[in-house]
């Protein structure tokens, strides 16, 4: 029986690394379509008209396909508050259960999907535009990329069930199975008394204490946070709502991964995941060197500036702190600098990621409200700038009260000097073409993703870097992140319409209104609540459970949705720092073999830089909106 399990757990690895290499392809191509895009209207002044659905179709293809590999590749996040209580058995009984509920839920979703399919082949559905592509062709993805998921969670099913009975562990306390059980009994009760004849009237209160109860319990429960937002969704129009779920779920689900305007999402990772490998940080690292030898402080402010500058390429914190980190860490080491506020910087800066464009979170945040991304990535430039010159005022304040942290090295010559700005030379082209071609309206922010991707192959070339396994590498790792990105997204949107079609975010904004509380003092609070959650969530989880209430109360305050976007940015950047989940500690963690409880404490003054950060931008807002104000007025 064993060994029918394990061929079964094979053959569903096997068929989720092949519609990986599907979905990978579909990315390439989906460059090479944007490049032609730009180059085509650049150049010829002819726009190809097939690129707006083709694109759409390739994103879907993209996510859709990649999404069971991404499960098998443990890419889903999820807080593990609970299995990490539990043994190594209950901890197998724990993923049976919410593997069972996963391969449920998306098989319920390909169904729906398989009758959308057919419905637009039978009636003959066309889309909308010039080429008039057929309908059915963008949902032939989802369905398959459905069935593929539910596929992959029964697979891992079985991988538990088969761990299950090669180990004779005894469980500690309570078996995951009761958890999952009090689970069903208390959503089948709030779906009783909530669709009962008899039920009162049903209060926003209670929807939305019902839907917090939901979600966060399932998140808790080490479900994966898009399982969790995705069955909430569904559990909520179930209760509250007269929609027909099943076509409603895939209707949203299509949508969600077909927007245009996310198809730069997985073009800028992939090329952070290019520039990641290329050596770029190498070759960043040694070229700011020399300008900050007679600094107080030395090269402690080339973690900043290093940081700084891979920031604006790869628009990812995690990888700008690993990046930079490989290369700072050891060498710093050697040269005998305090570890600590080495560690420190890195873990600090590295959170500047989130924040200089192109920015994965400002996409997210652009994609939710249909604020302009072009606008929040020129907002994110001066604050971004900011926060790194407080991490170098500190440093260098330190360096004067303790010189000891950052011991002399070798001298530089002018020479040396020059010849590091020639090698940071590629990466700078990057910026300039990614964030320049937006600003002077040659491309959208969704095309430039293509042109910094091009860009940062070109670069892995000019640093000699360039092979089959560099590029196999950061499409895995591209692809794994975006399918995450992208499928949490997808479950807060069947979340969002459930409360919107409720009217929640508008009555509480409205009682938020009659509360008589002074709108900075409301803010304030929010500021509070979003560190704290930071210490629970990753960023793009954060933003996207909270987003579809907070935002349209934002806007009822009188606040700017750019600025807000800023600010809610450096807010999650916290979060890369702030035990437990923050993602920058276990990357330094992991690149120095310190404990993280020493990393910790030498984070905490570049976590106060970062409140500063935050007072600064709510009393000086214009900082946030100068250069998009500027570009308003440019065009």
């Amino acid at each position: 029986m064993t060994r029918v399990l394990e061929r079964f757990a094979e053959i569903t690895h096997r068929t989720s690394v092949g519609a990986g290499w599907i979905a990978i392809v579909a990315m390439w191509l989906l460059t090479g379509l944007m490049a032609a895009e730009i180059i085509s209207r650049t150049f010829f002044q002819i726009s190809l008209i097939i690129t707006l659905e083709v694109s759409q179709w390739l994103l879907l293809a993209l996510v859709m396909m990649g999404v069971a590999w991404t499960l098998k590749a443990e890419g889903h996040v999820r807080i593990g508050l609970l299995s990490t209580h539990l043994s190594q058995r209950n901890q197998s009984w724990l993923l049976v259960c919410l593997s069972a509920i996963g391969a449920a839920t998306f098989a319920f979703a390909a169904v729906y999907a398989w009758q959308g399919m057919v419905s637009n082949y039978v009636l003959g559905v066309r889309t909308a535009t010039l080429i008039r592509l057929p309908l059915w062709w963008g949902w032939t993805p989802l369905f398959v990329g459905s069935a593929l998921l539910a596929f992959q969670f029964v697979g891992t099913l079985v991988e538990n069930i088969i761990s299950l009975r090669s180990t004779h562990e005894r469980g500690k306390g309570l078996s995951p199975v009761w958890f999952f059980g009090l689970a069903v009994i208390l959503i089948g009760l709030i779906g009783f008394l909530l669709i009962s004849p008899e039920a009162p009237r049903i209060s926003e209160w209670l929807v939305l204490v019902v839907v917090l109860i939901l979600v966060f319990g399932f998140i808790f429960g080490s479900t994966w946070i898009f399982l969790s937002l995705t069955i909430t969704g569904i559990l909520a129009m179930i209760i509250f709502t007269p929609y027909p779920i099943g076509p409603m779920t895939a209707k949203l689900l299509f949508n969600s991964n077909s927007n245009f305007v996310l198809t730069c999402l997985p073009l800028f990772i992939f090329m952070g995941e290019l520039l990641f490998r290329s050596g770029a940080s190498q070759h960043l690292y040694g070229g700011i060197s020399p300008w900050v030898q007679r600094v107080p402080g030395r090269l402690l402010h080339s973690n900043i500036l290093a940081c700084t500058v891979f920031a604006a390429v790869s628009g990812s914190s995690a990888a700008t702190c690993a990046t930079i980190g490989t290369v700072a860490v050891p060498e710093l080491k050697k040269l005998g600098y305090e570890e600590g506020i080495s560690l420190g910087s890195l873990a600090g800066a590295g959170t500047l990621g989130l924040l200089i464009p192109p920015s994965i979170v400002l996409i997210v945040y652009g994609a939710i409200t249909a604020e302009s991304i072009g606008q929040l990535f020129l907002g994110g430039i001066i604050p971004g700038l900011m926060l790194s010159a407080l991490f170098m005022l500190y440093i260098g304040f330190q360096a004067i009260r303790k010189p000891s942290i950052a011991p002399p090295s070798r001298s530089y010559s002018w020479r040396d000097r020059g010849i590091g700005l020639v090698e940071i030379i590629p990466v700078a082209v990057v910026i300039l073409l990614v964030l320049g071609l937006i600003y002077m309206g040659i491309t959208t922010p969704t095309e430039a993703g293509a042109v910094g991707a091009v860009c940062a192959f070109v670069t892995v070339i000019l640093y000699r870097n360039l092979s089959w396994r560099v590029i196999k590498e950061a499409s895995w790792n591209a692809l794994r992140t975006g399918c995450m990105i992208m499928m949490v997204i997808a479950g807060a949107g069947l979340l969002s319409s459930t409360l919107g079609y409720l009217l929640i975010p508008q009555w509480l904004a409205a009682v938020v209104e009659a509360s008589g509380l002074d709108k900075y003092v409301i803010l304030a609070i929010l500021c509070l609540i979003y560190v704290g959650l930071g210490c629970l969530f990753d960023g793009v989880s954060m933003m996207v459970l909270t987003l579809p209430i907070i935002y349209p109360m934002v806007l009822a305050m009188g606040f700017n949705g750019i600025w807000f976007g800023v600010l809610l940015t450096v807010l999650i950047e916290t979060a890369q720092i702030t035990p437990p989940v923050g993602f920058n500690l276990y990357v330094l963690q992991t690149i120095s073999g310190r404990s993280i409880g020493m990393i910790v404490r030498n984070t905490i003054p570049f976590f106060l830089c970062l409140l500063l950060g935050v007072v600064i931008l709510i009393i000086f807002p214009d900082l946030a909106l100068i250069l998009p104000n500027a570009m308003i007025a440019a065009r």
